[in-house]
């Protein structure tokens, strides 16, 4: 699996050299963890311009579509002889390879291929450079996106009135049964759309599960709470039917609920998220006793069933719901923040 490197994150800055722009909640910081070469473009064969010393941090401004390379804003001493032609103001846009760095701040919404020749809002370097496309996604009117800084969080408007091709700039995880969230831009705003057929070359797409250092348990715990939610609906239709006098079936009963993916001591080291967990665990533990009495009752369905069960069994799914509800609301301020432009 390709993912954007490295899996180290920055927690307190070091002293910065080179950062002209006041901190805002929305930026991205790099931390260099070596002498590194800041180059004219992304790679390696680009011209080198200066050589950040180690340690040092810098303003991030863009990155390449798989991630690779991230472009800084610097302002220190070029090398002798090194092309001017990428300084505005005082300001050197160069490019590190991200294996010799450590961040803050959501990567993956920086600005694809960084600031260049298009001019408009952006310093206008006089410079044209080419790559080649990433992979392609149809956007429509109809189609259901999202926004969210870890990913899918929030359900919004689509972003266009006819259907469109845009290019995929991220993605979670690898395609598996259901699809794969892509990342994609229109109108200075990412959105992310669920895509049954990814494009060919997804998995060159920089993987948003890695870029923050809880971001895989923000994952784990939608995944075990849209199952909870599941089954908790599933249960809780078949003891409400009871309850009404109607038909009910036996078949197909879901498996008792196991919270998977993440343990006690991944919420000990975060530990924001350790009501979430709490909330989680409790509603496994009521959709859990629902079940195992409607087992009880279906092992013996000549029997009638106590009303007093039905009562207790209501109660239990109607109190699995609502910490199913309290997880939901204690995790989405955890997972959503205003989109970088």
């Amino acid at each position: 699996m390709k993912i954007l490197r490295p899996l180290l994150f920055v927690l307190f800055l070091t002293v910065a050299f080179g950062v002209t722009a006041q901190d805002d909640a929305n930026s991205v910081y790099v931390t260099v963890q070596d002498n590194a070469a800041l180059r004219a473009g992304p790679g390696a064969s680009w011209e080198r311009l200066a050589v950040l010393p180690f340690a040092t941090t810098y303003l991030a401004t863009g990155r390449t579509i798989d991630g690779d390379w991230i472009q800084v804003e610097y302002t220190g001493t070029l090398d002798d002889g090194a092309r001017t032609d990428f300084t505005h103001d005082g300001v050197t846009y160069g490019w590190v390879s991200s294996t010799l760095l450590i961040w803050t701040g959501n990567v993956l919404n920086l600005r694809i291929d960084g600031v260049s020749g298009l001019g408009g809002e952006l310093p206008d370097l006089g410079v044209t450079t080419a790559r080649a496309q990433g992979p392609l996604i149809a956007i429509g009117p109809g189609s259901e996106v999202y926004q969210g800084v870890f990913g899918p969080a929030v359900s919004v408007p689509s972003p266009t009135s006819g259907v469109v091709l845009v290019e995929a700039t991220g993605r979670i995880g690898t395609y598996a049964a259901g699809g794969v969230w892509l990342q994609f831009k229109i109108g200075g705003q990412f959105y992310w759309l669920s895509s049954s057929y990814p494009p060919r070359g997804y998995l060159n797409l920089p993987d948003a599960s890695y870029l923050f250092p809880y971001s895989r348990l923000v994952q784990l715990l939608r995944q075990n709470l849209g199952g909870l939610y599941t089954v908790a609906g599933d249960i809780g239709g078949r003891w409400n039917a009871l309850a009404s006098g109607g038909a009910v079936s036996c078949n197909d009963i879901p498996s008792n609920v196991v919270l998977v993916g993440y343990t006690t001591n991944d919420l000990t080291i975060e530990p924001i998220f350790a009501p979430v967990g709490v909330a989680l665990t409790a509603a496994q533990d009521q959709i859990n006793s629902a079940l195992a009495s409607f087992r009880e009752v279906c092992a013996n369905p000549s029997q009638p069933v106590p009303p007093d069960v039905i009562t207790q069994a209501l109660a239990a799914v109607a109190e699995a719901e609502r910490n199913i509800n309290l997880a939901n609301a204690l995790l989405l301020p955890l997972q959503i923040r205003d989109p970088i432009n």
